[in-house]
């Protein structure tokens, strides 16, 4: 096996869903490999992982009856930016348009002094609450 293609298939970015409840059923539903640098290949951006985190949470609520998840964690790595932004209710309209999902959120700013962040809100007023792992 090439030896940059056993690096790509060994680091990669998992999308997993589970109850809020327990954890005794978690499921694996994407995965996106990822180069290391030392393997000289592109890899997907932070715009691509956007889109797919997107793409998962839409079909969370469509497999759900139209009931978004109540939310989601993740790490500081530098391909989660995107969401980040979109999380934290820094992107702009036209970037919550760019991903399934995020296109039918709505972002209201919180109204206090020095403080740029939002919240993100789904279709049915529904507030997401993140974390870092």
């Amino acid at each position: 096996m090439n030896c940059c293609l056993f690096r790509l298939l060994t680091s990669g970015v998992e999308q997993v869903v589970t109850r809020c409840d327990c954890n005794s059923h978690t499921y694996c539903v994407d995965i996106l490999p990822r180069a290391p640098k030392s393997a000289g290949l592109l890899s997907h951006g932070s715009e691509y992982t956007y889109r797919e985190f997107g793409r998962c949470l839409l079909q969370a609520v469509l497999s759900n009856g139209g009931v978004p998840p109540i939310g989601v964690a993740y790490d500081a790595a530098t391909a989660h930016v995107s969401i980040n932004r979109a999380f934290l209710g820094l992107a702009s309209a036209s970037e919550l348009q760019d991903a399934e999902f995020f296109d039918q959120c709505k972002v209201k700013k919180i109204k206090l002094k020095c403080f740029s962040f939002g919240c993100l809100f789904f279709q049915d007023g529904t507030v997401y609450i993140r974390c870092y792992v």
